[in-house]
């Protein structure tokens, strides 16, 4: 099964020389113990007295019941349908991809509050395809306190096909906001949508927000990243090893003070916080116009330093 499977790794020192040996494949396999439970308090109680309490957990390394082991397994949802995809993700906990996926683009799947999913692609894709106009459209939204969603091992790929999403109707593969937490490792996140306000991820700081990126290429027809600078809470953006593909690569939609026409509006636009490391030397920056741009009406353009160009 594929939670069995999950937990075969190769060593991290293992080299060239030795996995050549193992060939092309190489045989799991797979054994299985019984014992009669009658007369017993629990199948637990009988496992135990018949072979002993497990032993070697790789977190903590202790001794422990078989009740206490098998709590300590995380058994991942395998799924193969855009429906068992969507109630995975509403339930919580780990994923994993059976098989290529294509989902309704309209239709959002929400990480609520206080939810974790951990969702590993499997080297799968999901492929979401919009015709709808007039609103915003999320194919992921991580919204809330204690909403962690986490992406790995695979692609996704948005289209957006209808008339052009202008100002105030954007396409956003992820939405992160109110205090959730987006994580992406290995992965490759495409938003070929409208000509205008189409985004990989989209983070509005209503209640402090965070993306994390490892190795992910971040492909858009408009802005691979917003960060919507848009209250008193904190954007917090770490990408590494990654690259970032659009007309700009990270455009920090920060307002100032020329952008309002009252004084509590220009205070809130300088209340406005933020804390990211993009411009470190791992990135790559495909973009027509420049790496990023900081601000809003007079905005800044940056080169893949994070310096301020012409």
């Amino acid at each position: 099964t594929i939670p069995s499977l999950l937990q075969i790794y190769m060593k991290s020192n293992v080299g060239q020389e030795y996995a050549a040996k193992l060939g092309d494949t190489y045989d799991v396999l797979a054994i299985s113990q019984a014992v009669q439970a009658s007369g017993f308090d629990s199948a637990a109680a009988a496992l135990n007295e018949a072979f002993g309490a497990p032993t070697g957990l790789a977190d903590d390394n202790v001794t422990m019941n078989a009740v206490e082991w098998l709590s300590k397994l995380i058994i991942p949802t395998v799924v193969e349908s855009a429906d068992e995809l969507a109630a995975a993700i509403a339930n919580g906990g780990s994923i994993v991809l059976g098989a290529d996926l294509s989902v309704d683009a309209d239709t959002t799947m929400q990480v609520a509050a206080g939810k974790t999913v951990n969702l590993d692609l499997n080297g799968n894709t999901i492929t979401a395809v919009s015709d709808m106009t007039g609103a915003n459209r999320n194919l992921f939204d991580v919204n809330g306190a204690g909403a962690v969603l986490t992406v790995s091992n695979g692609t996704i790929n948005y289209s957006h096909t209808g008339a052009n999403m202008a100002w105030g109707n954007s396409t956003n593969v992820f939405n992160v906001t109110g205090g959730g937490v987006l994580n992406i490792k290995d992965a490759t996140i495409v938003n070929a949508g409208g000509s205008d306000m189409a985004f990989c991820v989209h983070l509005n700081n209503w209640g402090e927000v965070t993306l994390n990126a490892d190795n992910v290429v971040f492909e858009s027809t408009y802005m691979a990243v917003r960060a919507f600078n848009s209250g008193y809470d904190m954007n917090n953006i770490t990408i590494t090893n990654s690259t970032l593909k659009g007309n700009y690569g990270l455009w920090v939609h920060n307002y100032t003070a020329a952008d309002f026409g009252n004084d509590q509006a220009k205070a809130d636009a300088a209340a406005a916080r933020l804390n990211f490391d993009v411009f470190n030397g791992t990135n790559t920056f495909n973009t027509a116009t420049a790496a990023g741009r900081l601000g809003f009406t007079n905005s800044i353009k940056l080169d893949a330093n994070g310096d301020p160009i012409a």
